[in-house]
């Protein structure tokens, strides 16, 4: 036994210790009675020596009304293809780019697979069409054929080569793994262990980021579970990663079909107990052009009146824990692209007075 504990017991005449029976119940009551002391100090250390939180310079309203990014659980919520998967990216883009953030980031594409990702990445950083990153013959054709716009398409198949050379540059910022690197749950635990383990390794003041595409399409390969079940438990195993390595974790949810025309709620994440108990963060995403087509109110338009109406991402703050702060942050969205980024203020207030109004 440590002669410093013994020590301490030695010299302990309080009555209500020596009621103990043994020695060794007597260092568990001078450890119990030390806990909260020992915990306060490590908190206090911890808060006076970390950072602000991490920025991201393209969603400074994120920034702000989270006091900073923090390790947690943050889930997008939304209906399918309205850009919450685009949203996590672009976010996740903007963590691991900023140099101040010194963060690794890994993508975990459960949904589509890398050929499919990659393309959208290349698209997102250079505002390029994605089928002109993913289908480059196509286009290369229309070179070779001398098409009336061939000078222009030849100018952006250079920069698709210069945006895919760029991402290759950057490998040291970020990884993307599909369905075929991860089959279960066991696997992604592994993945993420081994891959903070690598990046501490290699600079102990660096961490790591995961975005998870998606919740439901966690494999828990050993366990018989319904729909909500499997919610609860990726939810569950979500979070524990999160606290464990004290790291950020995002992940996209799909909500189950709205009733009427209305803007997804609370309610609707009704079917999973413990997804707004777990998450940190849920932001609930919403895309009225996606959802209303011609008579949406929410959009913007990037030529004439008569042109094309342009979708706004909306992320309502369905819950925060990491400030006091709820409200909604509007983005501009470019499908195309699959590129996000906040809108300008007086567009956010706009936008915002809108959405009272209906």
């Amino acid at each position: 036994m440590d002669t410093r504990i013994m020590s301490l017991i030695d010299s302990e005449k309080d009555d209500s210790v020596e009621l103990l029976s043994d020695t060794d119940n007597k260092v568990c009551a001078v450890d119990y009675f030390n806990c909260l002391a020992e915990s306060l100090d490590i908190f206090d250390d911890r808060a006076w020596n970390k950072k602000e939180g991490y920025k991201t310079p393209n969603f400074p309203s994120l920034t702000t009304g989270l006091e900073g990014w923090d390790s947690g659980l943050y889930i997008f919520a939304g209906l399918a293809n309205h850009g919450k998967t685009a949203i996590m990216v672009n976010i996740l883009e903007d963590l691991v780019m900023n140099p101040d953030n010194k963060l690794f980031g890994i993508y975990y594409s459960l949904d589509d697979n890398k050929n499919k990702v990659l393309p959208r990445i290349v698209a997102m950083r250079e505002s390029l069409p994605i089928g002109l990153i993913s289908k480059p013959g196509r286009y290369q054709k229309m070179v070779d054929e001398q098409h009336p716009d061939a000078i222009n398409i030849a100018q952006l198949l250079d920069r698709r080569k210069e945006g895919i050379n760029k991402l290759k540059e950057q490998s040291n910022k970020m990884m993307i793994l599909d369905s075929q690197d991860i089959k279960s749950d066991k696997d992604l635990r592994n993945s993420i262990h081994q891959i903070y383990n690598y990046v501490k390794a290699m600079d102990e003041e660096a961490n790591i980021v995961v975005a998870v595409d998606g919740l439901k399409d966690i494999n828990f390969t050993e366990m018989n579970l319904s729909e909500n079940e499997k919610v609860d438990t990726a939810s569950r195993f979500l979070k524990d990663i999160s606290v464990e390595l004290d790291i950020i974790v995002m992940s996209t949810m799909h909500l189950r079909k709205l009733n009427g025309n209305r803007r997804p709620g609370t309610e609707d994440l009704r079917d999973s107990n413990r997804l707004e108990y777990e998450a940190d963060v849920i932001y609930l995403v919403y895309n009225d052009v996606s959802r209303n087509k011609d008579a949406a109110k929410i959009y913007t338009r990037t030529g004439a009146e008569d042109s094309p109406k342009q979708p706004v991402l909306e992320l309502d703050w369905a819950k925060n824990k990491m400030s006091s702060y709820k409200g909604r942050t509007f983005c501009y969205f470019a499908p195309e692209y699959s590129k996000a980024i906040e809108c300008q203020e007086d567009d956010s207030r706009r936008f915002n007075a809108l959405v009272y109004q209906l």
